[in-house]
């Protein structure tokens, strides 16, 4: 159930002696337990730490306590020995809500955090009176599953919460029920599992988004390709609207408002929609080769019935495709939204400015919270290096939470918890941002049809304009994919190809010269910027003028 990144040695060294002691090899332990010889070997040789339901099953199998097997004799203290009975360890109740939580930098000891977040979590800091009235049959209250030491000073914490404590179908009501364990404790959430009897009562998606934007928007083979508007302020109208067109004539499928740009006295909402809407139809009209783009609008505003009002209008425009900046708007605005759209077939993307949400959380949470409310697109950390301080394997892991049907718990991803989707369905993540085409070969190594690759960087900042930025991404993703989907390594073999298309595609090559290998446009202090030459400008005078006409 759980996965605790925690006391690999002990274990591993723990499970060496018994499995000695008993005179059973690996092959008979994993035929009683039920856990592959490949884990228990890397179990063993403490690459992997095991999950809480791998160690109840080697236990069961080798017939001793998991307290003996894991330690927790030893280095790990016997909660059970130290704090009052109702704080004890115990097993969770299926139907329970489980989280873990992570405290660093603390003197505390593990029975004593454990304590901590137990009280903050019930609010019974201090004795009261009311206690002795209340019945306990009533209301069950939080309790410590488990609490163990994970490396200097850092304490990880299991808590479960009943599930009659949350409201049916509210992420405001689950945020706040798991964040009152870190009201005044400095704890972090790390990761949740919301049984089943409670996430059937909160919505998901309203439809599939991997098998409903690709057909419709003639997609098949590869990833989406989208591009955020640059620069993020400053624009007006004729320049807004150049960049989205452009942008679509060169190929990129999306483009997204930027979560910083709403209606203000040079771009005022309503004139940004018609512009968005002119360009997105005008190259419906266009084109000849059947693509169907479409620009995702920012509907953030100050009260949600605004946002209702702006969605609607978008709608009446024929276009279906919204964003929100679900850390600026809040859950209950982000869920209201969602509702309004369920019936509608229209698609809610969530971007922006999440780090004001993650300092409590992480962004496995933030990413399993996104798609219960109903999100169809979700933005992601990049799996490539960048200004992120995330792994490689924690990224694959929040699009495992995004995207899989009844994950299982895997500590190489930081998945901590076995987690029912009961027939929720999935979101795309929108992976980003910063890439050139360099990065596209080991992005494609992780992400294929269903997933978003974001490059809005390279698209408006290419040397001949968002056009042959969007062509020179377009160029590269499609020639790696094909490579990939007829069974070539694209990671060894990736920057090979990147140059051969680039031969036939002038755009591609300049983008290939322009940014380097270890490039990532993100999060990086750029150099000054170079002034056009007149020819550029005339160019763009020249098309603004014609699209006057």
């Amino acid at each position: 159930m759980a996965i605790h990144p925690v006391n690999d040695t002990v274990f591993a060294k723990n499970l060496e002696r018994e499995i000695e002691k008993s005179g059973s090899n690996l092959t008979e332990v994993a035929k009683k337990s039920g856990v592959s010889v490949a884990t228990l070997s890397r179990i063993l040789s403490a690459q992997v730490n095991p999950s809480f339901a791998n160690m109840v099953k080697i236990a069961t199998a080798l017939n001793m306590s998991l307290d003996k097997l894991a330690g927790r004799m030893g280095s790990i203290e016997p909660v059970a020995e130290t704090l009052p009975s109702e704080l004890a360890a115990t097993s969770p109740a299926e139907n329970h809500v489980l989280a873990s939580y992570l405290i660093e930098n603390t003197d505390l000891s593990p029975n004593e955090c454990g304590k901590l977040l137990v009280s903050a979590a019930n609010g019974t800091w201090q004795e009261s009176w009311i206690d002795t009235l209340v019945d306990p049959l009533l209301t069950e209250r939080a309790y410590m599953v488990m609490v163990q030491t994970v490396g200097h000073k850092k304490i990880l914490i299991d808590l479960a919460f009943p599930d009659t404590l949350v409201e049916s179908g509210s992420i405001a009501s689950l945020v706040s029920i798991l964040g009152s364990a870190m009201a005044g404790t400095g704890a972090k959430l790390v990761d949740v599992r919301i049984p089943a009897i409670l996430l059937r009562t909160f919505p998901g998606p309203s439809f599939d988004p991997i098998f409903t934007l690709g057909p419709k928007h003639h997609i098949k083979g590869r990833p989406f390709l989208s591009a955020t508007l640059r620069p993020m302020a400053s624009l007006d109208q004729q320049l807004y609207y150049q960049s989205i067109y452009r942008a679509f004539l060169g190929g990129v499928d999306f483009t997204f408002d930027p979560s910083m740009m709403h209606s203000v006295p040079h771009l005022k909402w309503y004139d940004r929609l018609a512009c968005a809407t002119q360009a997105v139809h005008r190259m419906r009209e266009e084109s000849d080769l059947g693509t169907y783009p479409s620009h995702f609008i920012n509907i953030s505003a100050a009260t949600v019935e605004e946002m209702i009002k702006r969605a609607e209008a978008a709608l009446d425009n024929d276009l279906d495709t919204l964003m929100i900046d679900t850390a600026s708007v809040g859950w209950s605005a982000l869920q209201s939204l969602t509702a309004w759209a369920e019936d509608k077939h229209v698609t809610i993307a969530a971007m922006g400015s999440r780090s004001l949400q993650s300092g409590g959380m992480s962004e496995q949470v933030m990413a399993k919270l996104l798609r219960l409310a109903g999100c169809h697109v979700v933005s992601t950390p990049s799996p490539v290096s960048g200004s992120f301080s995330m792994s490689r394997r924690q990224v694959k892991g929040i699009i495992h939470t995004l995207t899989k049907k009844n994950y299982k718990a895997d500590a190489e991803l930081g998945l901590s918890y076995d987690q029912p989707t009961t027939g929720l369905y999935p979101s795309v993540p929108a992976c980003g941002g910063g890439h050139t085409p360099w990065h596209f070969p080991r992005l494609l190594e992780l992400l294929d049809e269903g997933c978003m690759i974001q490059c809005g960087g390279t698209v408006f900042a290419h040397p001949d304009g968002p056009e042959a930025g969007a062509e020179a991404n377009l160029a590269a993703l499609t020639a790696l994919c094909e490579a990939k989907n007829a069974g070539r390594n694209i990671v060894l073999e990736g920057k090979e190809i990147l140059k051969q298309t680039a031969k036939t595609s002038p755009a591609l090559k300049k983008a290939l010269a322009k940014w380097s290998e270890d490039t990532f446009l993100f999060g990086i202090v750029g150099k000054p910027k170079q002034v056009p030459d007149d020819a550029k400008i005339e160019r763009l005078l020249t098309l603004i003028d014609r699209d006057k006409e």
